[in-house]
């Protein structure tokens, strides 16, 4: 509620009091180490439900992963059941042979994905990336750059309404997992920051939030 928790591992600015880390640590670097368990993750609750047709979602992060085409999400929504939406890395069900990083929206109504390669984020390295959704507005930044996306489901103008609830009940956000499947996708490694916007960045903004932050992270 604006203040940090107890073991100083959170702040929530919103003041809702219904996030919930479950079996993270928490490094003295200021840092959250997800293992890739499916029962390790950062749950918003349905804070984020009624965010609008267009969103912004940055963050930093670091995959440690030993399988280096591994499907690892940065970011997962859903009801848990049959709707679900994520951001991540790696092999993303092999809609292609070689995504990088991609945005999977509501049940696949939209898969964008910048293709090179599986490997290409699970390299032991800090990365800085801002996934912009919305009609005629998708778009993915990695360390301040804007990728050529391709579609294998929907394409650049469809309109998802609004993307963390997309007209469903109990819709809840994860950091490094998602609600759906068992939770498959578990990241493994560390993301120390994550940033919701009800509105799309711009190139000019994400270059700035990048190198804001660059240092810290050896970039």
């Amino acid at each position: 509620n604006g203040t940090r928790s107890n073991t100083e591992a959170l702040l929530d600015w919103a003041g809702n009091n219904t996030i919930t880390i479950d079996k993270l640590e928490y490094t003295s670097s200021s840092e959250f180490n997800f293992d890739g368990s499916t029962g390790r993750f950062i749950n918003l609750g349905t804070q984020l439900t009624n965010t609008g047709n267009t969103v912004s979602i940055e963050c930093w992060f670091k995959s440690t992963a030993s399988d280096t085409s591994d499907f690892s999400l940065l970011m997962g929504w859903g009801n848990g059941n049959s709707y679900y939406s994520n951001i991540g890395i790696g092999n993303w069900f092999s809609n292609y042979g070689d995504e990088s990083i991609h945005i999977g929206l509501n049940s696949a109504s939209v898969v964008a994905s910048y293709r090179g390669g599986h490997s290409l984020y699970h390299d032991n390295s800090w990365h800085h990336a801002v996934f912009v959704m919305g009609p005629a507005n998708y778009k993915i930044y990695v360390d301040g750059e804007s990728k050529p996306l391709s579609y294998s489901h929907g394409n650049s103008s469809v309109n998802v309404g609004d993307i963390f609830s997309f007209g469903q009940a109990n819709v809840i956000s994860e950091i490094g997992n998602r609600p759906y499947g068992g939770g498959a996708g578990g990241f493994t490694g560390q993301i120390p920051i994550t940033r919701v916007y009800s509105r799309e960045l711009t190139a000019d903004e994400v270059k700035t939030n990048f190198n804001a932050l660059r240092g810290r992270y050896g970039i």
